[in-house]
């Protein structure tokens, strides 16, 4: 496993993740997902794609059905712009000692990465297609867990306590340059409390709305791009590893078990154990992402939502409240991208997908 997880995984998540990076990544026989109702909604499964490597794959983010970028823990980067017919090692040079947390993308050309390595953690730019990278920020004091952008320009970087505050940083040019927003505008932390840093994905942005999760499942949110904050508890038992809005109020949190919001995220609502399997160990995805928007005309992709838990691939159909398994594949990467319906899957040995609806 990579080595910054000591200090960066509680105990209950990083014994899910040893578990499943002994386990061989194979294609799953088509398990699918129905509705109860005679099968009239999709069903799901997974095809598995030639990502070309053997690294461990822990963050994706998806641009479009063309357009996915995925990092790993080994300092590996790949690119697919058909589809994921071919994927393209843009690795930034140097990056084999460089663990990669969180990968952002918005376009083909454009890409940020959270690394932590040698020299501390550090942000990588790419806005030719991995051809080349540059470092606008790298610091041995902070340790950057995620990132979320809440369009092409704007976003912001989460780093774990110092001085008993989580520290926040943001870009307003693309992450070209990053700034610390005023400590003071953050609610203390709990002692000992750090946001989980596996993944990428307990970070999130709809409108100019920013959220973030934490190891002892809290989830902070800011109304104004970061600047200031509020803090909420949502009673899971552990960590929040995934963190998703479809909309500026509807918002699903996942780690032991699965918590649900609809007043973007001054309250959540744990869902019951018997409609949602135990042990969340990635990511959430909407299938259909409204980035703030809210229309009150909800079809049922905008009703579905994907996640990873411990024993694979899992769906709900009713925006989060009940879950079902459709596939044993494992994933720690599951994105959808905006304004499609196109999702996309990866995980460990090098193990990235594509869904496949019918």
């Amino acid at each position: 496993m990579a080595r910054y997880q000591a200090r960066s995984v509680p105990t209950t998540v990083l014994n899910a993740a040893i578990t499943l990076s002994v386990l061989a990544v194979v294609a799953a026989p088509a398990v699918s997902a129905s509705a109860e109702s005679g099968g009239d909604q999709p069903e799901f499964s997974w095809e598995l794609l030639d990502s070309g490597t053997d690294a461990f794959l822990n963050s994706l983010d998806a641009v479009s059905p063309d357009v996915a970028w995925a990092a790993s823990l080994d300092g590996v980067v790949l690119r697919t712009v058909d589809g994921g017919a071919t994927f393209t090692d843009v690795s930034p040079p140097d990056s084999a000692e460089v663990d990669f947390l969180d990968v952002d993308a918005s376009s083909a050309d454009d890409a940020l990465l959270v690394s932590v390595g040698p020299a501390g953690a550090g942000i990588y730019r790419t806005a030719d297609g991995g051809e080349s990278w540059d470092v606008p920020f790298v610091s041995p004091e902070t340790f950057l867990t995620s990132m979320a952008m809440f369009d092409r320009r704007h976003g912001f970087v989460v780093s774990d306590p110092i001085d008993g505050k989580f520290q926040i940083m943001v870009t307003n040019d693309a992450g070209r340059s990053w700034e610390l927003t005023d400590p003071a505008a953050m609610p203390d932390a709990l002692d000992g409390e750090f946001s989980f840093a596996f993944t990428g994905n307990a970070a999130a942005a709809t409108g100019s709305k920013a959220f973030f999760g934490t190891a002892f499942a809290r989830v902070f949110r800011s109304t104004d791009r970061g600047q200031t904050w509020e803090v909420s508890s949502t009673a899971d038992e552990c960590c929040i590893a995934g963190l998703d809005f479809r909309t500026n109020r509807l918002g699903l949190a996942v780690g032991e078990n699965v918590s649900r919001t609809t007043d973007g995220g001054a309250t959540w609502t744990l869902v019951d154990e018997d409609d949602a399997p135990v042990g969340f160990s990635g990511d959430v995805a909407w299938w259909s992402d409204l980035r703030g928007d809210e229309r009150s005309a909800i079809t049922d992709a905008q009703r579905t939502v994907f996640a990873n838990a411990d024993d694979g691939s899992v769906v709900s159909r009713d925006r989060g409240k009940t879950w079902e398994q459709f596939s044993d594949q494992l994933f720690y990467g599951i994105e959808c991208a905006e304004d499609s319906e196109a999702c996309w899957g990866a995980g460990e040995l090098g193990a990235v997908a594509r869904l496949v609806v019918s």
